[in-house]
């Protein structure tokens, strides 16, 4: 077995570190225009309450794969009046919430202040009595 130089080892993965970085930047990139992270039939095929709300999920993450930012999320809350929500470190994006009385909220997006919208996912079935209240 021939003798391992550590340092051009060591070298070697640092370049490579390097590149796989650069890569990844090139991808963010591309993603804007492209979305190369997502696919639709492998990801939602077949798509159910649950699989809807995670198509919600996945296209209202600002950080979800099809690599648009908060584009869908900035429409959607367009769409609703809502466009002064703020986006922050706290921000999230959550499928299948559960409030203090132990309700299920389909899908939740929390903003800035302690605000939030909840969506109630029905794509096959009539509201429930007192569907929407806590």
């Amino acid at each position: 077995m021939p003798d391992v130089d550590a340092t051009a080892v060591s070298s070697f993965f640092n370049e490579l570190a390097v590149k796989i970085e650069i890569s990844r930047g090139i991808q963010r990139r591309l993603d804007v225009y492209l979305a190369t992270g997502m696919n639709v039939v492998r990801d939602y095929i077949c798509p159910d309450e649950n699989g809807i709300s995670d198509i919600l999920r996945d296209l209202l993450d600002p950080n979800g794969p099809h690599g648009q930012g908060p584009v869908f999320l900035d429409i959607f809350l367009r769409q609703l009046d809502l466009s002064g929500m703020t986006i922050d470190a706290e921000s999230a994006t959550i499928r299948e919430h559960y409030t203090s009385t132990r309700r299920r909220i389909d899908f939740l997006i929390t903003f800035a202040g302690g605000k939030a919208v909840g969506i109630e996912n029905k794509p096959f079935a009539e509201d429930q009595f007192k569907q929407l209240e806590c």
